[in-house]
């Protein structure tokens, strides 16, 4: 079986998806990937991993119509400019194409397996509250769209149901495909030394109380205004809690101004040291105002931290059970804010943090790469 995935931009954690088809196809996974705003250094592993299967398009471009500022979906409309993507298919000829989201290169890869009678598997994460605001034309396309594909891989349940409610879930969809990069991150977490994490925690955390850790964009999206408001109110009862942000993004400024004692802005950290703040942390925080699938939920999980979520984290109900591994919570609803940050001074961290560990274990990229050709082999037969 031989597949193909376009894919114009992604990040770090797609890497031992693509390496665990690799592997299952038995060399016959190809990826097509663009370079605007994709990390250079993935792009050189990408080149190592794949070899020649990986087809780097520097042509490609995304010209932004609307508010390019805003970090909400629907604020803006990204418009692809590409050669060459039909050429390539051709060229490789696979028996089944992948394709992220109904945009963007799913058109050409659709006109490619309609000309030569190959199945389409869109890649799909959107959730019904992350697409709250979209157009009636762009919700039109979908449904026109998806009266051709195949089948879906998706995060979890919530962009399942919004697929229902596209009505274009009669075709199979195959959950849990999305993974963040857990294997390495646990393995650096449990082998880094003890005595090297006292000392880190020692710079931030001089006290007996707790370490809450924020890792995302300074961006208003992801809800750290609120994150903040909160934390002010949070700390007049337990004023020896720290909360590290490490990030960036256009808040930065606004950020770096309320640093004090109890919030330490460390801006950003690079991937491969990221495990050493979440080994020192006692708690994860993730307010967002607005996500798909926070892939920071599922790292701090495999770190072994609880974690605290926003409702409007797509990744809610499959990765946070209310009292066993954190608690959700209205990052708009102040008082429902505070209440979460004081909930974990009064929970089992120790066993919160093992039972994110085996919760996790379930969204691993061995798993996710096995969900994922099982669909395609799947449709294959059908």
């Amino acid at each position: 079986m031989k597949i193909l995935w376009l894919n114009p931009w992604f990040g770090n954690y797609r890497l031992p998806v693509y390496e665990g088809l690799k592997k299952l196809t038995h060399d016959n996974f190809y990826l097509m990937a663009g370079t605007q705003e994709m990390d250079e250094s993935l792009l050189e592993k990408l080149k190592v991993s794949l070899g020649e299967h990986c087809n780097i398009n520097t042509s490609y471009k995304r010209l932004v119509i609307g508010n390019a500022s805003s970090n909400f979906a629907n604020a803006s409309i990204g418009i692809p400019v590409t050669r060459g993507v039909f050429r390539w298919l051709k060229k490789i000829s696979p028996d089944i194409v992948i394709v992220d989201g109904f945009f963007q290169w799913c058109p050409i890869a659709l006109l490619y397996c309609i000309i030569f009678s190959k199945p389409l598997v869109i890649d799909y994460e959107r959730t019904e509250y992350v697409e709250r605001n979209s157009p009636k034309w762009r919700t039109f396309y979908r449904r026109i769209i998806g009266h051709f594909v195949s089948g879906y891989i998706v995060n979890g349940s919530l962009t399942i149901k919004y697929l229902k409610k596209l009505k274009l879930a009669k075709v199979p969809i195959q959950e849990g495909c999305m993974a963040a990069d857990t294997v390495f991150l646990r393995q650096q977490t449990v082998n880094y030394p003890q005595n090297e994490r006292e000392s880190l925690r020692g710079q931030y955390q001089t006290n007996n109380g707790l370490v809450y850790l924020f890792v995302g964009q300074f961006v208003e999206r992801k809800g750290v205004a609120q994150m903040l408001e909160a934390w002010e109110k949070h700390v007049v009862s337990y004023p020896n809690d720290v909360l590290l942000m490490i990030g960036r993004g256009v808040l930065v400024d606004m950020i770096n101004e309320k640093a004090c004692s109890s919030i330490k802005v460390l801006g950003g950290i690079p991937y491969n040291e990221i495990y050493k703040y979440y080994a020192i942390s006692d708690v994860f925080l993730m307010p967002t105002l607005e996500d798909n699938w926070s892939l920071v939920v599922p790292e701090a999980m495999a770190c072994g931290l609880p974690i605290l979520t926003s409702i409007y984290n797509g990744c809610y109900p499959e990765l946070v059970k209310n009292g066993e591994n954190g608690f959700f919570f209205d990052p708009l609803d102040k008082d429902d804010f505070c209440a979460a940050l004081s909930k974990v001074h009064n929970a089992d961290l120790e066993a919160m943090g093992k039972k994110s560990v085996k919760m996790q274990d379930n969204y691993t990229p061995e798993k996710a790469s096995e969900r994922i050709y099982q669909l395609c082999k799947q449709l294959l037969e059908k």
